[in-house]
């Protein structure tokens, strides 16, 4: 699979520059309008592998960021 790029996105930088390409998968599917089948195609990586690395990319992202929510729902 290609690396993606952040493109500047700030939502995309707080996913973790992991070895089991989370990031990847996140910015590919969510960013790009990519499907999993098409990821899988072209990475070799099953469907399944891709959508639990995708799951992890969200579950990072909610633990990160729910400061800034409780912060911003604070004020």
């Amino acid at each position: 699979m290609k690396t993606a790029s952040c493109s500047g996105s700030k939502i995309c930088c707080q996913l973790p520059d992991d070895p089991f390409g989370q990031r990847e998968v996140f910015i590919a599917h969510e960013l790009e309008g990519r499907s999993f089948k098409e990821l899988s195609a072209e990475s070799g990586v099953n469907v399944n592998t891709l959508l639990s690395r995708k799951r992890y990319a969200v579950l990072h992202l909610r633990e990160r960021l729910q400061s800034i929510y409780d912060e911003f729902m604070n004020k």
